[in-house]
């Protein structure tokens, strides 16, 4: 990471001033990660360098972390607007017309423009001694070479239309079976109803599927020697099984192969890779942070919290380090014990020892020998595990591993008491443990969807979350009132999947939510999970003009905002007019927040000004819990006063502020109540932007306003 790149050592083309374009495969997790880079090679972002690469998301501007970013330095920056760093194989593309100045990023064969940071200005050609190093960080807003993987990464000295950008996609695709799901390397994979898919090779006909245990045998096997591991022989579907799903073992290594068979009359077989993936475990183990512990004593810098700590341990081996144990205080008066309190009730599925391994372990033998072990719900009524246990002794040095292992068989309990009979030396009336750790069976929700604490959550979302174990059904608690779905006293929704769409929520909300698993035929039949939270949006936006660009109607994707906002170009009595003259046309420096604004020129000398923005589909502005329209503006001090105002579906409000507003050069807010709309809220289409008073008859003066931030709120925010 950080110095691994390949050097071409060649300058390989224009990329200043002639048309271009670069392509390449990649597979990687990483973001800001360079693709490709043109440089002098000392890693210090010089005048005209290029670079292709991932986006760190840190940007100004703020663009998509892990989407495509190409910047040439002092020349031109796009953008793409699909995060893909996801670690399955990607195909993108860069493309940039010398005559027209119009850049575009491409994601698997489709234009993925967010938008340009700024035109790729011709006339700033390349430094003649650069050269161009594949995966290389020129260090300017990438932060790493490439990690991950790459292959047939391309330069063209022509514009690639997206019909030939297709077809460069399609000639190097892969002949072999990729982008696996489960991915390559995945940990903690639920066991149950596993399907296997992937993409197939461009020229696959069939697929032949390998599984197995085994490395060797699944990664060997062939039509002619199958090791029972072919499960399925030329199949056509790209997934297996053909229908439902595979149930596993627990914390078991999974391998799985894919082989391409090409169509008649060739039947060429290509062998694909090896890929794995690992099974849930059984039991999980309960962090040390959740766990009280107390005991019936300690010696000095030897408590019991040592236990639970994690200290003394490097992986899974102990340290014979005694300020990493517990060790009761010499002539503590009898029974010794440790007791274990969690921070709620927990199914358990075993406990794992490392008993007291100081140095003179085998000579004193402190270690705990004989050991009662009894759990509680509530602290107070107990219930033995058993009889006695026997905890293995400790070799007293370090590179300890766990020799004990008690089994609780899925008991229920709050606490865990251990009361020690004898230790392993039988001299001195003194006990001792090194570490104890817990495992319990998965019975909560956990992994919540949106995380616990997440921002900017869409008001349309979908709560998911991975299922308890042992859950036949899941009951969903959600509120805005945290103490409600504590108590369970919030609406509740019983669904039978992992899922849950609540409806349309309401903007710049807090939510509490907390799913209870049930089983009715297993004791007890309610795990409730942790309560977790989230929080909306702030507001619904009705144009933030954040997406508009400078391409022509011809060209995929064109979005110009005068094309969007209908102005008063071309006719006689209308004198607004939406954008800039020349790219770029939304304005680029004078902005609210976000990236661009609309810039409105006005002239009412014997005209009106209005600009008008249609609404498709329509919005339905009574949801969301919305009461205002909020919009932002920035005038010029060159500007003639004239009655500004808005009209919803032909509704008009006029500016209620100063005047003298649209001639101040700085941000203003103008809030609209909604319940002052006389128009059907449920089915807005349309939004104007108007100055004057309607009418071409007389005369008026002219200027420049911007807008940004156009948007509905559920109260107004503070100017």
């Amino acid at each position: 990471a950080g110095e691994s790149y390949v050097e071409t050592n060649a300058w390989i083309t224009e990329m200043g001033i002639a048309d271009f374009s670069i392509s390449a495969w990649i597979q990687t997790r990483e973001q800001g990660a360079a693709i490709l880079g043109k440089s002098n090679g000392d890693r210090s972002w010089s005048f005209h360098e290029k670079q292709f690469y991932l986006s760190a998301g840190t940007e100004q501007g703020q663009p998509v972390a892990g989407g495509v970013h190409f910047y040439g330095n002092q020349a031109g920056e796009i953008w793409g607007a699909t995060a893909v760093n996801n670690g399955i194989w990607h195909h993108v593309c860069v493309t940039w017309d010398n005559d027209t100045d119009a850049q575009h990023i491409y994601v698997d064969g489709v234009l993925d423009d967010l938008r340009p940071v700024w035109v790729y200005y011709g006339g700033r050609g390349d430094i003649a001694t650069d050269t161009v190093r594949i995966g290389f960080d020129c260090s300017g807003d990438a932060t790493s070479d490439f990690i991950g993987r790459m292959d047939d990464v391309a330069i063209f000295d022509a514009t690639l239309t997206p019909e030939q950008v297709v077809e460069v996609m399609r000639l190097s695709l892969p002949v072999i079976a990729s982008n696996p799901i489960p991915d390559n390397g995945t940990t903690d994979l639920p066991r149950r109803d596993v399907v296997l898919t992937w993409n197939p090779g461009v020229y696959a006909n069939r697929h032949d599927v390998y599984f197995g245990t085994t490395f060797n045998d699944v990664n060997n096997a062939s039509r002619t020697n199958r090791r029972n591991v072919l499960l399925s022989e030329n199949q056509v579907q790209n997934y297996y099984p053909a229908s439902g799903g595979l149930d596993l073992d627990f914390g078991t290594t999974y391998y799985w192969r894919i082989d391409e068979v090409n169509a008649p009359p060739t039947n060429t077989i290509y062998k694909g890779e090896t890929w794995q993936f690992t099974t849930e475990p059984i039991a999980y183990p309960i962090p040390g942070q959740k766990i009280a512990v107390t005991a019936s004593s300690q010696a000095e810098n030897q408590g019991p919290e040592n236990t639970i700590n994690g200290s003394g341990l490097t992986g899974e081996l102990h340290s014979d380090a005694l300020t990493a144990m517990w060790l009761t205080a010499s002539g503590a008066a009898g029974p010794a014990w440790i007791e274990y309190e969690f921070d709620k009730v927990y199914k358990l599925a075993e406990m794992r020892v490392w008993n007291h391994n100081g140095k003179l372990e085998l000579a004193i033998g402190f270690g705990c020998k004989n050991v009662s072990v009894e759990y509680s719900l509530d602290g107070t009524d107990y219930t033995a595990l058993g009889t006695t246990h026997e905890f293995a002794r400790a070799p007293g040095k370090p590179g300890y591993a766990c020799n004990t292992l008690v089994g609780f068989g899925g008991v229920t309990a709050k606490y865990v008491r251990l009361t020690i009979n004898s230790n392993w030396g039988g001299i001195l009336k003194q006990y001792g443990l090194s570490e104890v750790r817990f495992f319990s069976v998965p019975v909560f929700a956990r992994e919540p969807s949106p995380v616990s604490g997440a921002t900017n959550v869409d008001v349309d979302m979908t709560l998911s979350w991975r299922p308890g174990r042992e859950a036949a059904r899941h009951d969903v608690y959600l509120s805005t009132d945290e103490q409600a779905v504590m108590d369970g006293i919030a609406p509740v929704s019983t669904v039978t999947e992992a899922s849950y769409s609540p409806g349309p929520l309401d903007v710049d909300g807090t939510y509490y939510w907390r799913i209870d698993e049930v089983n009715d035929v297993q004791t007890p039949a309610t795990w409730r999970s942790d309560i977790w939270s989230f929080t909306t949006i702030d507001s619904i936006v009705v144009d933030g003009f954040e997406f508009y660009n400078d391409l022509n109607p011809d060209l995929p994707g064109s979005n110009r905002i005068f094309d969007k906002w209908l102005d008063g170009y071309g006719t006689a009595t209308n004198g607004a007019i939406v954008g800039h003259d020349d790219p770029p046309y939304a304005e680029q420096d004078i902005v609210y927040s976000g990236f661009q604004s609309m810039p409105y020129f006005y002239n009412n000398n014997f005209k009106f000004s209005e600009a008008q923005l249609p609404l498709s589909p329509a919005q339905n502005w009574t949801r969301h819990g919305v009461t205002s329209l909020v919009l932002y503006f920035y005038g010029d001090p060159a500007n003639a006063v004239e009655q500004m105002y808005v009209k919803v579906n032909d509704f008009k409000v006029v500016y209620g502020g100063a005047p003298l507003n649209i001639t101040t050069a700085e941000w203003n807010q103008w809030s609209i109540d909604l319940a002052l709309l006389s128009v059907n809220l449920q089915n807005v289409t349309k939004i104007a932007i108007g100055f004057g008073d309607g009418t071409a008859t007389k005369a008026g003066g002219s200027g420049v306003v911007y807008f940004d931030n156009i948007g509905l709120y559920r109260s107004a925010p503070s100017p």
